[in-house]
């Protein structure tokens, strides 16, 4: 009995480490190694996560080279999220990353579309927003990506993607993640 008991409290101390929420102070500046460490993962595995519901929503991720990326993808509507937590170690780090998403760098990133136009993009208070419409095999969607610094080595990614017909669900994403600046004005 005694056993069993020392490994329930076991079992529940070691759940409750591995959700402790992550904050943006908790990152780090450096990049000691290109390799995301674990609070990077932890942030991006945390960063919107009551936002999707198991039930809705099946959640994979990916740890490469200078980024941590957690991806959702719906199990009835034609919608993906990716949370994506990028290094930077250049001299530069976060400063510029407009030119991250440079119009070359998103005609990269969408070429799987068929087609894709930048509709929108704005930036409020170092928040960039891009709002781009695309085409694949005959399906119209709406996409909306933030960029954001956590710090000088660390930036945010959030990406939904929606088809037209979902845009409903597309724009309380938009407005749960970020309410300060959901859409381009």
């Amino acid at each position: 009995m005694k056993k069993i008991y020392i490994f329930i409290v076991l079992t529940l101390l070691f759940s409750a480490c591995s959700t402790q929420s992550v904050s943006k102070s908790d990152l780090s500046t450096s990049c000691e190694s290109l390799q995301p460490t674990e609070t990077d993962i932890q942030y991006a595995l945390n960063y919107g996560k009551d936002l999707f519901t198991d039930v809705n929503w099946i959640r994979s991720y990916t740890v490469k080279e200078l980024q941590a990326t957690v991806s959702w993808t719906h199990r009835t509507a034609p919608a993906i999220a990716d949370v994506t937590v990028f290094m930077f170690c250049d001299e530069t780090g976060t400063e510029n990353i407009s030119h991250f998403y440079s119009d070359e760098a998103l005609q990269t990133m969408f070429q799987g579309y068929d087609h894709t136009n930048l509709s929108a993009s704005c930036d409020k208070n170092g928040l960039l927003l891009y709002e781009l419409e695309a085409v694949k095999e005959n399906q119209e969607y709406n996409i909306r990506l933030w960029a954001e610094p956590l710090n000088k080595s660390r930036m945010l990614s959030v990406l939904l993607t929606f088809s037209k017909d979902e845009s409903t669900l597309l724009k309380k994403y938009s407005q749960d993640f970020f309410p300060q600046l959901a859409s381009c004005p």
